[in-house]
């Protein structure tokens, strides 16, 4: 982003990083004989660049020097241009200059990719015949004719792709082809909105069965109601939260061909050589460029731009459910093809950390020489202690939400890797003589020895339970030191809080977790400045949920009140916007937070305690740091989950609730984008906030 106007293509420039505009002007005012000495910005249009005087400031305050500008070139003559007139060939003839013209900005790229997408499909429908019809395992059948029909559209658009390695090629195929599953569907909901908005419960049932049926192994099918029950979360999910917001953009046929593409040339990938990475890099910022000039020319919002490429988080949190639905399918015996399985065993999808394959809990760990969760390792090592033998399988005859049979389990045990050889041995057993036991209530060693009554313990959530009034003694103390509410402080007023944030948030973390006093201070530091920004997003989400009734019934004018009165005061003398000027530039950041960070989260009615399971990475911390978080994070997920069971809650809420961590992480990029644009109008924020921005990198 260039911080001298905002435009979002900004490149290193004489020193500095800005767009090419701005270099432009910033090499045309040294060049210039022109002198200005006074600031012309009032007198100038609201939507035109600053003044010279204060243009060229910003220039040098990022960084650009007059020395890294060229010396001035030699101006070619009229007599020195061999020009040809137009329809003549004589080099005698008189010089003819052409017709100077305004060119369009460049879409190329985008307006061929398209007939290339419908050329893509044809093929695919006439080479694999494929149809609305087929179930799972004809779809993954035809995955090398996808690779290949895939390649050759990327080799047709971006021609320098041919020079790639075939590692390279293989491995970009690979990280694609999960994503093309996301994409195909989601096409198919944008060209045919009235079919799948006319169709019915049942239809979409049948659809969902249809697309499962025939493709399980003989003798292990599910009926028709096991098939709705299994799946129909994971299609829930993808047509009520992967579809809708990509669908209600109403994004033209060269949007969604840059979203196809900016998936493809992702370089975010570790498993691509840096020549790759760099390729990807430069078709990636050349679609970006071509897409923001589409935009531009069709005099779209500039929210527009960033509401597109906020798809690609979309369509990538909808591909880790499809990988949780593969997961699934593997563990209820649904066929997938070899070629598609391939794919999955190269990107080593079907060996993730929290999921077991067993029985699907969320915590996995190394076991007897496979993977899985403690409760399959202690069912595993019974087994082979136990002098029980089953021969046939009797899962029909057990409930739908029991564990499958000992026959099934302990195959499936067996698939993951786990076996017999790497049981310990029997250990000796302790007689009750050995065990010097004190009955309760008496320490005579001469007492009969009295054992606890046994009893279920309840699931431990004494983290979340104990963060409740944890969290309200912070809210309380945060009050106290700036000596009343916050609600009406304006941004340089609560910046000028950063230290006494600093100190209470980590007086809270000391408290609920005393490991982390034996950090370092570069440690503490890190986390505490990774963490301030998503506390500006976390804070008034948390109020957005205190005070719902207050937030609904705000109508239009208590809102703009609302904006003006966090930014009025926090400008710098004499260069302060208007109201109307308030509105125009900070209105969509606003607009962003309360209609696309907050609802969903104040729409899944969390409890306190879930709420706190969501206040807890990065990459400036130490490795006994990140060790450190990694086991915290697995303690308070762990307790999440148990108090989610002890109130019979859906599964899928678990997978919202922490979905919500991606969704503040979307809030703070547009936060951060909030700040440099405040930089850029002139609006104070403390210097102690400025440092943890800068520190950050922000």
């Amino acid at each position: 982003m260039c911080l001298i106007c905002g435009a979002p293509e900004g490149e290193p420039h004489f020193g500095g990083i800005c767009c090419r505009a701005c270099a432009a002007f910033f090499r045309r005012y040294f060049h210039s004989k022109k002198v200005s000495k006074k600031c012309t910005c009032k007198e100038r249009t609201i939507k035109s660049h600053p003044c010279r005087k204060c243009r060229v400031e910003k220039c040098l305050k990022i960084g650009m020097t007059p020395e890294k500008i060229q010396g001035g070139r030699d101006r070619n003559t009229m007599d020195h241009l061999q020009m040809i007139p137009s329809g003549s060939c004589s080099p005698s003839s008189p010089p003819s200059l052409l017709t100077a013209r305004i060119i369009s900005r460049a879409t190329s790229n985008l307006e061929f990719a398209y007939s290339n997408w419908k050329q893509f499909n044809r093929m695919r429908r006439e080479v694999g015949g494929i149809t609305y019809d087929m179930n799972i395992y004809d779809l993954t059948s035809l995955t090398k004719i996808d690779i290949e029909l895939t390649w050759n559209m990327v080799i047709s658009m971006f021609p320098s792709t041919r020079k790639l390695e075939e590692s390279d090629k293989a491995a970009l195929l690979r990280n694609f082809h999960m994503k093309f599953w996301m994409i195909v569907p989601i096409f198919d909901c944008i060209e045919n909105p009235e079919f799948y908005e006319n169709t019915k419960e049942e239809d979409h049932k049948n659809m969902m069965v249809e697309f499962y049926d025939g493709s399980f192994e003989k003798g292990k099918e599910l009926t028709k109601k096991e098939i709705v029950r299994i799946f129909e979360p994971y299609w829930g999910s993808f047509y009520t939260k992967t579809v809708p917001p990509i669908v209600g953009l109403n994004l033209e046929k060269e949007e969604l061909m840059a979203v196809l593409w900016l998936l493809f040339f992702d370089n975010g990938f570790i498993n691509i050589s840096s020549e790759c990475l760099e390729m990807c890099r430069n078709i990636r910022k050349m679609i970006l460029r071509e897409l923001k000039n589409y935009q531009t020319d069709r005099n779209y919002d500039e929210m527009r731009f960033f509401d597109t490429v906020e798809t690609l988080d979309i369509i990538e949190k909808g591909e880790q459910k499809f990988m949780e639905e593969l997961l699934v399918c593997e563990m209820h015996n649904v066929r997938i093809h070899d070629d598609f399985k391939a794919i999955l065993k190269e990107n080593k999808f079907l060996t993730p950390p929290l999921m077991c394959l067993i029985c699907g809990s969320e915590e996995s760990e190394p076991h007897f020489g496979g993977t899985s969760c403690r409760a399959c390792a202690a069912f595993f090592r019974r087994y082979f202690k136990s002098k029980k033998e089953n021969i046939n399988c009797t899962c029909k005859q057990r409930q739908s939400r029991s564990h499958p049979c000992r026959k099934c389990r302990i195959e499936k045990c067996f698939s993951t890797g786990m076996t017999p050889d790497k049981l310990q041995g029997n250990r000796d057993r302790n007689s009750i003589d050995f065990l010097p036991m004190t009955p309760s209530g008496s320490s005579s060693e001469s007492s009969p020895p009295s054992l606890l009554s046994t009893q279920i313990v309840p699931r431990t959530t004494a983290n979340l339970d104990f963060a409740i009034p944890n969290w309200q003694r912070y809210e309380k103390m945060r009050e106290k030191y700036i000596g009343g509410i916050m609600e009406w402080m304006n941004i340089y007023e609560l910046t000028k809080m950063t230290e006494t944030n600093y100190e209470l948030t980590w007086n809270m973390v000391s408290i609920m977790f005393p490991s982390t006093s034996k950090l370092e201070e570069k440690d503490k530091s890190a986390l505490l400045r990774n963490f301030i920004p998503k506390l500006w997003q976390i804070a008034p989400i948390f109020d957005c949920i205190k005070n719902y009734d207050y937030y609904e019934k705000l109508n239009d004018t208590q809102y703009e009140k609302m904006i003006v009165s966090f930014y009025k005061g926090s400008f710098v003398e004499g260069k302060e916007l208007s109201n109307k000027e308030i509105m125009r530039v900070f209105e969509p950041f606003w607009d962003s937070f309360y209609n696309k960070t907050a609802p969903p989260i104040i729409g899944l009615n969390l409890e306190k305690e879930e709420l706190m399971a969501i206040i807890q990475g990065y990459t400036n911390i130490s490795l006994e740091c990140l060790e450190m978080c990694r086991n915290i994070k697995k303690v308070i997920l762990r307790e999440l989950k148990n108090f989610q069971n002890e109130k019979n809650y859906d599964e899928m809420r678990f997978f919202d609730t922490v979905e919500t961590l991606e969704i503040i992480d979307r809030g703070e990029k547009k936060f951060m984008g909030e700040m440099t644009i405040c930089e850029m109008h002139n609006v104070r924020l403390h210097d102690e906030f400025k440092a943890i921005l800068m520190e950050n990198k922000y």
